[in-house]
Formats: C-alpha cells, structure tokens, sequence
C-alpha cells in the first residue's frame, strides 16, 4: 500500500513524514468506514443487553439501602475521618505551604469557575 501512495508523480518529492501523514489519513478513512463491522455489536449481543439492562433497572426500583444491613450515616465515616487527618497532616507539615493556599480560590473542573477556598481551621472545627 505504502507504494501505491509512494508511485503517483504527485508524491515523487514527498518527505517520509508526508507520506507517513498520508497513509495515517487512509487508515483512518477505512477504519470510520469499517469501524461498525469491526467493532460493532451482534443483535443477538444487543438483545441481550437490552434484557440485563431491564433487569438492572428493575432492581434498582426494588432494592433500597434500607434492605442492606449497613447502618445509617457509615458510609461517610471513614471519608470523614481520612479527610481530618489529611488536613491535619498539610496542616502539621505544610504550614507555611496551608497559609498560604488559604486565601486562594480553588480551581472548578467547569470552564471560567472557581469554588471558594476551604479554610482548613474552619473544616477542623476550630473557626476561622
């Protein structure tokens, strides 16, 4: 194939790169036109993920976390307490490193947004 691309008179001057660049742009028209035969799913995989997701979705109607035996309020617990002690250890190592960030926004992952800084006293119950 390369020298198929190689032989036409309007790429007997091209660079290695060009012709590199040519054929990563057939490969990639081929593959955008064979992609759903090569990669797609069989109806008889498409049905049966229709059926799993029914079912999912009749369980998720049905089960409740009051049916878990997992108390109340557990599941924050140990992110709590991981928080505290990270906090408490920037804190301890890092001061200088903490006081200054404590005035500082803290960037959003959303476009042109910050969120307010978190100050680690006040997270620490020790006001601010």
């Amino acid at each position: 194939m390369e020298s198929s691309i190689r032989d036409p008179p309007l790429r007997a001057n091209a660079t290695d790169q060009e012709i590199d660049h040519s054929l990563e742009g057939l490969e990639k028209y081929v593959m955008t036109k064979l992609y759903d035969r090569t990669f797609g799913t069989s109806t008889e995989d498409a049905i049966s993920d229709m059926d799993i997701s029914e079912k999912i979705g009749l369980l998720q109607q049905f089960v409740k976390p009051h049916h878990s035996d997992i108390p109340k309020g557990s599941a924050n617990v140990g992110k709590s307490v991981f928080i505290s002690a990270m906090l408490r250890t920037m804190a301890y190592k890092e001061l200088v490193a903490a006081a200054a960030q404590k005035y500082k926004p803290i960037q959003s992952d959303v476009p042109r947004t910050t969120l307010g800084p978190i100050q680690i006293e006040a997270y620490l119950g020790k006001g601010v």
